[in-house]
Order: structure tokens, then sequence, then C-alpha cells
């Protein structure tokens, strides 16, 4: 008995059957990074934002105190100029109580010369007090004491003390007319106002 051999069957032949590859495409923005970066993330960002912030308040803190180291200063720098300026004053009138003392008797003279004068034989004794008295005036010059000049002057309360005031015809108002008390300036300072009478 003889065996057939099977010739295969070339149209049962099996090709591979060739398929477009499946495999989904990946988003890479659909990508999300893990839980743990995204708390990471959002710990350096709340934690750069503390610090921007306290970096804003010791910033303000800065201004505040340059602010006041600025008044400070200031107010130290008006502080040393008053006392110089006290300092200045103090040493310029340091004599004034004495010149006050010298001005009454001053003031003692010329009212002996009032009464002198009214005696002709007293003419020498008037003549020698007189020269006295002007020694006086000189002496308190060189120290910075000034007369106020007042008879005709029109009144200056910072400069004269009025005791009346009174008609005076052909005179305008507030013209001073006469002196009782000489005033006086120490160091440009009125250190007593002139007594006067004023025309109204």
């Amino acid at each position: 008995m003889s065996t057939k051999k099977v010739q295969p069957d070339k149209q049962a032949e099996v090709k591979p059957d060739l398929k477009t590859d499946t495999t989904p495409e990946v988003n890479s923005e659909s990508v999300k990074p893990p839980l743990s970066e995204t708390s990471e993330t959002e710990e350096l960002k709340k934690l750069l934002a503390e610090k921007e912030s306290a970096v804003k308040i010791l910033e303000a803190q800065i201004q505040t105190l340059r602010d006041q180291l600025l008044r400070t200063a200031a107010e130290f720098d008006n502080f040393r100029r008053r006392t110089e300026q006290e300092r200045s004053d103090l040493r310029k009138y340091e004599g004034e109580s004495v010149i006050k003392g010298l001005l009454t008797i001053s003031d003692d003279f010329e009212r002996s010369f009032a009464a002198l004068e009214k005696t002709p034989d007293q003419a020498s004794f008037v003549e020698g007090v007189r020269l006295i008295s002007g020694n006086l005036a000189k002496l308190l010059e060189q120290k910075g004491v000034k007369p106020i000049e007042c008879i005709g002057q029109t009144f200056d309360v910072n400069l004269h003390d009025a005791l009346m005031h009174m008609e005076k015809e052909g005179v305008e108002p507030d013209t001073i007319i006469d002196e009782v008390m000489k005033g006086y300036t120490f160091n440009g300072k009125v250190i007593r106002h002139s007594k006067v009478l004023v025309a109204r």
C-alpha cells in the first residue's frame, strides 16, 4: 500500500497579519507630576511669599528708623545752635546788672547838674562834676552802652515808655516832646526804656 504525500496548499499559507501599532500616544501636557512634587512646589511658593512679606516689613521698619534718625539729628542740631546762641548771649550780656547800677549813678550826676547850674558861684564845681559824668559816659559807651535818642522821634513801644500824652501845637501825634529819664541799649539790646512825654 503506497502512501501519498500531501502537497501543501499554497493558497492555504498563513501570512502574518500586519497590524498598525495601536499604542496610545502620551500627551506631555497631560502628564502631571507626582503628588509629592506638587506639595513641595506649593510649600516653596508659600515660603517665598512669607520671606517677601518679611522683607517688606523690614524695609518699612528701616525707613521708619531712618526718618527718626534724621529728625533726631535735626533736633540735636537745633539744640546745639540754641545752646551756642545762649552761651554767646550770656557772654555778651554778663555785665548787664553792673551796667544798670552805673546808670543810676549817671542819673544822679544829671540831677546834680540841674540843681547846681541854678547857682552861678558853683560853676567850677559844676564843671568838675560834668567832667566826671563825661568820663562815665565814655566808659559806658566802651562797654557797649548807648543812650536812646528820643526827643523829636516817633514814639516806639520797643524803645520808649510813655508817661503821659499831651496836646502840643505844631507837633505831629505820637511825637516825643520831652524826656523824663534816659533810656539805654547794651550791645543793641534795650536794657532800659526811655520815659517820655508824647504828643497826641
